[in-house]
């Protein structure tokens, strides 16, 4: 097995490499290399089953050597050696995502040696779920693409073939009917395909979340939707998100909102922020038919919809798609009787999900 050694303290660079030799009696090579910056070069650059690093160098702090590990992926399982015994190093390790570290005075064989297969273990679960993620995702786009492809030769068949039957003869009520039928399939499917598309990689984005101001969000998507639905009052919160998704999220929310309504519909954005139990509450309020608490939990599966007499089309993946943003985001969503007399959608989020969280509960 490889290893990189990163201390520049001779002294223990030696007790480590004895106590390494006696951990795995079958042989190991130990590289070492006094400098952080070397360190670094030398993980990208060979291949090491394992690095061993001191958590304070001559050439980097101890938070700067924190911050750049925490940054940074190698393909080796890192370890962090630290000659501070300290709880609250222990924690701002674990706060960085370090989760691999060990104190110089409890340094033995067994102990090590433990620590050694439980970092090496842990990297090759990682690398195995991300590998899963990337094949996964491709298998969705690949699947899309190809059933999408299909059914828009599909459409324009039908279309072609609808234009071609009415220049020969006059086609029945019946017959314009079928070949309707026909199309508007076509269309459900592409809808569900779209949506399991989403549903599936709702939580497989994992890229630096930015500030996203929801109340500027819901006015830009509501230009698309102003004249199906109106918008009461919009006080939402600057939070930090996945814009994409939570542009999805509250689309699914309007189109569900006009959805299930048999009055004009309306809708209504306000948040709230409960001090007590650290967290911001989002309500989103409409004057649809409502939801009966008998069905409150199960309208968030997928493929559930509610029984209702509106006839309504969707795919029963809209609600799920939005809970497993939310859930995401650590939070969670409910519903209740809204004072607009449809429902009301409840969305508990972290109170460190907004911006400026300090100044808001002034």
């Amino acid at each position: 097995m490889n290893i990189l050694l990163i201390e520049d303290n001779i002294d223990h660079t030696e007790i480590i490499i004895d106590i390494l030799n006696e951990a795995y009696p079958k042989g190991i090579t130990v590289t070492t290399t006094t400098s952080f910056i070397d360190g670094l070069d030398k993980l990208e650059n060979h291949v090491f089953e394992l690095c061993l690093c001191d958590l304070k160098l001559p050439d980097s702090p101890l938070q700067n050597t924190i911050d750049t590990l925490s940054k940074t992926t190698f393909s080796a399982p890192i370890i962090v050696l630290t000659s501070i015994n300290n709880d609250a190093i222990a924690i701002d390790l674990i706060k960085a995502g370090i989760q691999d570290y060990i104190a110089k005075d409890k340094l033995d064989t067994e102990y090590l040696s433990k620590q050694c297969s439980f970092a090496i273990e842990r990297k090759a679960m990682e690398q195995a779920l991300v590998d899963k993620t990337t094949d996964y995702e491709a298998f969705c786009h690949s699947l899309s693409h190809d059933f999408n492809s299909a059914l828009r030769r599909i459409k324009q068949c039908t279309h072609f073939l609808t234009d071609s039957l009415n220049n020969h003869y006059t086609l029945t009520p019946q017959e314009t009917q079928w070949l309707g039928y026909i199309e508007t399939s076509a269309s459900d499917v592409q809808r569900l395909t779209h949506d399991l598309y989403e549903y599936m990689n709702a939580e497989n984005h994992f890229i630096e979340e930015p500030f996203v101001n929801l109340a500027d969000l819901i006015k830009k998507i509501m230009i698309e939707y102003k004249d199906k639905i109106e918008l009461v009052q919009c006080q939402l919160p600057i939070i930090k998100g996945n814009p994409a998704q939570l542009e999805l999220t509250f689309k699914n929310m309007i189109e569900n909102s006009i959805k299930y309504s048999t009055n004009p519909p309306k809708i209504s954005f306000s948040y709230k922020i409960d001090e007590y139990k650290n967290s911001a509450f989002i309500h989103i309020d409409d004057n649809g038919i409502g939801i009966p608490k008998s069905k409150a939990k199960d309208i968030f599966l997928p493929f559930k919809r509610l029984e209702n007499t509106l006839e309504a089309q969707g795919s029963g993946l809209g609600l799920s798609l939005v809970h497993r943003v939310i859930k995401h985001l650590h939070g969670s969503i409910s519903v209740e009787p809204s004072i607009l007399g449809g429902s009301c959608f409840k969305i508990k989020l972290p109170y460190s999900r907004l911006q400026n969280s300090a100044n808001n509960l002034s």
